[in-house]
């Protein structure tokens, strides 16, 4: 085999070896912005447009996670939910053996983590909307289903997309959650390889 051919196997050997890492990111970064944003979207729906009780203590609630690091939401899930954690005995008994050191607990880790970043934007988005064009809506026959389906999703779109890029960034630039859980060699490579 000539150098050339050679050089040019290990150019294409090493691309592969960082496209495997980028491309896990990417599908972490779509599945937390996503859950995000509807998490996000569902707080702030419900302090914007329901009678819910006790607003200002769920909207401080919503944010506290923006306040603390990431890797301290990390900390707390394996707490709670680790091999050894408070709730895994009761949490195993109802769904059975699950983990938290894989990559659904990292979705479910940095949710909890940005999803006050949607909750935030979609709050001002949301609190933008005209009630009167709800009102109008309501007062023309449409039920809430259909006024929200017609008139307040479609007015909350550019919102939700601007959400949506915010969390999906801080998931992609975020590392403290992807080495926080356990400190082994054999992460890394799971990372790179899966």
């Amino acid at each position: 085999m000539s150098k050339t051919k050679r050089k040019i196997k290990e150019i294409i050997g090493n691309l592969a070896y960082y496209f495997q890492p980028f491309f896990n990111s990417m599908i972490l970064g779509i599945s937390t912005a996503t859950l995000g944003t509807i998490v996000g979207f569902i707080f702030a729906y419900a302090l914007t447009r329901t009678p819910l009780p006790f607003k200002n203590f769920f909207r401080l609630t919503a944010t506290f996670p923006i306040i603390s690091p990431p890797f301290v939401v990390a900390l707390a899930a394996i707490l709670l939910f680790g091999r050894t954690g408070v709730l895994t005995p009761f949490l195993s008994k109802i769904i059975g053996k699950y983990s938290i050191y894989g990559f659904g607990g990292l979705v479910v880790v940095e949710t909890i983590a940005y999803s006050p970043t949607a909750f935030l934007t979609l709050v001002g988005i949301l609190q933008a909307i005209d009630p009167a064009l709800e009102e109008a809506s309501m007062d023309l026959g449409a039920s809430r289903a259909k006024v929200f389906s017609t008139v307040t999703l479609p007015l909350a779109i550019p919102g939700i997309a601007s959400a949506w890029l915010l969390v999906f960034i801080q998931s992609m630039a975020d590392f403290g959650n992807l080495i926080f859980p356990e400190v082994q060699p054999w992460q890394y490579s799971f990372w790179c390889r899966h």
